[in-house]
């Protein structure tokens, strides 16, 4: 994911944040100051979603301002569903891409209620839960996907994020994991 280079005051004013427990303030502040834009999606993802979803219904998690849909060839689904916890990020998301058949909601990973899905792709995101919020979380998924359906995660490190990897591995019955760029990919069917 490409992001622009903050001044280190700002950089500084969201370590605070963090550090103190505002989070979702931090997330705020960046997709405000424009943090988190980016013009592309990765050739990479683009390609997974398009093999993994085969016109089916799409949910994604950490969607920010929503580049994915626009990323995506003709058919690759019939209903993308963004959800971030970022209301600025929603609010971006709603006001850039005017596309049929996509839709966004401001929600906390925890908090979302599942709906049938083809794919669900986490990208970055999962790491931010607790391990019990990761397994009621990709129980949630496995509901959702039904038997034909696919659950995709990514991190940027197996090894710094080896919690989140156990914890899939756990949960998750039929999983592949494997090397996906310079990132660590996950993909999981119920």
């Amino acid at each position: 994911m490409k992001f622009k280079e903050a001044p280190i005051p700002k950089r500084f004013y969201w370590l605070v944040l963090n550090t103190l427990g505002f989070q979702k303030a931090k997330w705020e502040s960046q997709f405000r100051s424009g943090y988190w834009d980016q013009d592309e999606r990765s050739s990479r993802t683009v390609k997974l979603v398009e093999s993994l979803c085969r016109g089916g219904k799409i949910v994604e998690f950490g969607c920010g301002t929503g580049t994915l849909p626009g990323s995506l060839a003709p058919g690759t689904f019939s209903h993308y569903h963004g959800i971030d916890r970022s209301k600025e990020a929603i609010r971006r998301a709603r006001a850039n891409v005017q596309m049929p058949y996509v839709s966004f909601e401001c929600c906390q990973m925890q908090d979302w209620q599942p709906s049938p899905a083809s794919l669900i792709l986490a990208e970055e995101c999962l790491y931010y839960l607790t391990t019990e919020e990761q397994r009621a979380f990709l129980a949630k998924c496995l509901l959702a996907i039904g038997s034909t359906g696919a659950i995709a995660v990514m991190v940027h490190s197996a090894k710094r994020h080896r919690r989140t990897v156990e914890t899939f591995k756990e949960c998750v019955p039929k999983c592949e994991m494997s090397p996906f760029g310079h990132r660590f990919l996950m993909i999981g069917r119920a």
